[in-house]
């Protein structure tokens, strides 16, 4: 430590190592004040932690392919055989929006955008805020509870779980699915773990099998009837060709919206309820005037929480980033909870101020092409929980024996846990 500042050693800074995972942002910064582009050894690959040099990459789907960007750690050969033989049980695997480029990728997102438009996501406000009231009734008048599991993690499962109109009981599977589906995202997971996420994951896509077969034989009105019986457009088709989509498409979309649908908004949550507390003022400013305040906090919180902590990105051909060469096929990790806290877009960039200027250029959803299509649905429901908890609840404060700790990944970042100890409002006018 040298005049109270860390010193950083980036020549060996492991983003797997687990005390780094649990504060990595003095890695980034350093990252970023390194240069444009940082180069890591060990990984062979590139880091992309300043704002402007994101958004370049992410806006130039040509030289940059999301072909493969949710890469995942692979396990032994042993228990990879073990999963591959697991899976064989189920179907295989599709790439639709996340992992494809333009113009496959404009195809699927077309459709998706028709079913999961904006229209339907807006009629969900008052569904969603039921369930955000049923939730916080469940809270002690005056005690302790764990945020984590008994708000963040419930209300957007219980949202997603309606928006995708599933079977009433499977509501205790999609939180074990969709953690099936990131198990080795950024994260190196036990043997016995990927054997069980291989199971989950088999046991997932029987389940939309089995929706999927009801739609085709009776639509109902929801989303996963009309991407059933929509009309798809391959971009190598001939003009006015289409087809429907075959079932390994419809769950990989599905997929997509139900992990995306609750993963991300229970950490963003859970992270914005902590800063909360640590940053009194601002919650006393959205109790105080909640229609004013609650769009700002809303994005400040997604800046700073950035749930996906930044996706992949492989160089097309050779190129230059900023003067830095980067020959073909390189990987490069776009780091979105760094540029995030980019103090040349972000004043004071690691502090949290709902009144700060420039919101809406944080990359939390990523941006482009790409932008999160679940982003509307992610920002309805923390405008929602956080006006209901401000509404009902004083000002809570950490219970003792928080232990703050993250999940170990480097992409998905959220608290294991949060033990508040709240007291309800007499009056929630």
């Amino acid at each position: 430590m040298i005049g109270g500042v860390i010193e950083i050693d980036l020549a060996n800074y492991d983003p797997m190592d687990p005390l780094i995972q649990q504060c990595p942002y003095p890695h980034y910064a350093a990252i970023r004040e390194d240069g444009p582009i940082f180069w890591h050894e060990q990984s062979a690959m590139f880091f992309a932690a300043r704002h402007d040099i994101v958004k370049q990459i992410l806006r130039d789907t040509t030289t940059f392919s999301s072909i493969g960007s949710n890469a995942k750690h692979a396990g032994s050969d042993a228990v990879m055989g073990e999963v591959a033989k697991i899976m064989e049980q189920g179907w295989p695997r599709a790439e639709t929006m996340l992992t494809v480029d333009p113009p496959v990728h404009t195809s699927y997102r077309r459709l998706v955008s028709q079913a999961f438009s904006a229209r339907r996501i807006a009629a969900l406000d008052d569904q969603v805020r039921g369930i955000a009231v049923d939730l916080i009734d469940t809270f002690p008048d005056q005690g302790t509870i764990d945020f984590h599991r008994d708000f963040a993690v419930s209300l957007p499962v219980r949202v997603i779980h309606f928006a995708l109109n599933m079977s009433p009981d499977v509501i205790d599977k999609i939180k074990l699915w969709s953690d099936a589906a990131n198990v080795a995202l950024g994260a190196s997971p036990s043997d016995d773990d990927r054997i069980a996420a291989a199971h989950l994951a088999v046991e997932g896509q029987r389940y939309w099998y089995d929706e999927y077969e009801a739609r085709l034989a009776h639509p109902t009105d929801d989303i996963l009837s009309e991407i059933v019986h929509a009309d798809y457009q391959a971009p190598d088709a001939a003009d006015g060709e289409t087809r429907k989509l075959e079932f390994p498409e419809i769950y990989s979309i599905v997929k997509q919206l139900m992990v995306a649908g609750n993963e991300t908004t229970t950490k963003f949550l859970n992270e914005t309820m902590r800063l909360l507390i640590e940053n009194p003022a601002q919650w006393d400013a959205l109790s105080s005037d909640p229609k004013n305040v609650i769009h700002d906090l809303v994005e400040e919180g997604l800046r700073m929480s950035s749930p996906n902590q930044g996706l992949f990105r492989y160089a097309t051909c050779d190129t230059e980033i900023a003067g830095r060469n980067v020959p073909e096929g390189s990987k490069i990790w776009l780091m979105f909870g760094a540029a995030n806290r980019d103090d040349h877009v972000f004043t004071d960039g690691e502090a949290f101020d709902a009144s700060r200027d420039r919101l809406n250029e944080h990359l939390a959803f990523g941006m482009g092409r790409h932008f999160c299509i679940g982003a509307p649905l992610s920002r309805l429901e923390g405008t929602v929980a956080f006006e209901e908890l401000a509404r009902r609840l004083h000002r809570p404060t950490f219970a003792p024996g928080n232990t703050f700790e993250y999940e170990p990944s480097f992409i998905m970042r959220g608290l294991t846990q949060l033990d508040l100890l709240v007291e309800k409002r007499t009056s929630t006018t």
